[in-house]
């Protein structure tokens, strides 16, 4: 950082420095920002592979104390054990206090090709939390994503998009296709939504929740263990 202030004309609070890396590079950024808060304010881990040394970046960050810092957290579906890592980071971060957490989870893998096209995602939402105006950016397609926890007990949320003004249906069904509960039934506008369930009167098991809006039908499979 001596070296880049000194080369080029930059920021020098902490709110005005990220770091940003994939896959061990966001193991390495996750380390770096959470040691050195007071250089780099803005933390953008991309399916962090937090597993070298039992997971030791990653009990740091979940066990020490709360940080002056911001997250944007990414990952592919694909990758189990880091899409893991990375619902249980975000769970934590905010339960933790910190206030301005972003993340997304998409259907892809362990890649290249998916780091790349969401960078842009990491620098707009760190544009916004230091002060630059800018739009929110609609969803260009409907999206039901993973819920988190999952694993859960007895509480989950769903995360899903609808790029159209359109009637939402979210169900759950027990693996026996039973319907359990209609969580969602209404029309909705453009944007990207949360809604959290909980099933503390329901015994653990395998369930499913299925959202339904226009010709888009898209089921996912949740366990909750008690």
């Amino acid at each position: 950082m001596p070296y880049i202030r000194n080369k080029y004309k930059v920021r020098l609070d902490a709110a005005g420095n990220a770091m940003t890396g994939f896959s061990f590079g966001g193991l390495i950024s996750t380390q770096i920002c959470y040691n050195n808060p007071e250089v780099f304010g803005l933390c953008g881990p991309m399916s962090p592979a937090y597993w070298p040394n039992t997971h030791e970046v990653f009990a740091n960050v979940l066990n020490g104390p709360k940080k002056d810092l911001k997250f944007y957290v990414d990952w592919g579906s694909y990758e189990f054990d880091l899409a893991t890592d990375g619902r249980v980071l975000v769970q934590n971060l905010i339960s933790k206090g910190y206030e301005d957490v972003a993340w997304n989870e998409w259907h892809e893998g362990h890649s290249w090709g998916n780091w790349y096209a969401h960078l842009d995602n990491v620098l707009e939402h760190f544009d916004m939390v230091v002060g630059v105006d800018k739009e929110e950016a609609l969803p260009q397609q409907f999206a039901l994503l993973q819920n988190y926890p999952n694993p859960f007990n007895p509480s989950t949320t769903f995360r899903y998009s609808i790029p159209t003004q359109s009637k939402v249906v979210i169900k759950v069904y027990d693996i026996l296709g039973k319907e359990i509960a209609t969580l969602m039934n209404e029309d909705k506008s453009v944007g990207t939504y949360e809604l959290t369930w909980n099933a503390e009167n329901l015994p653990s098991g395998v369930y499913f929740y299925q959202l339904k809006s226009g010709d888009f039908i898209d089921t996912k499979k949740m366990i909750l263990l008690k």
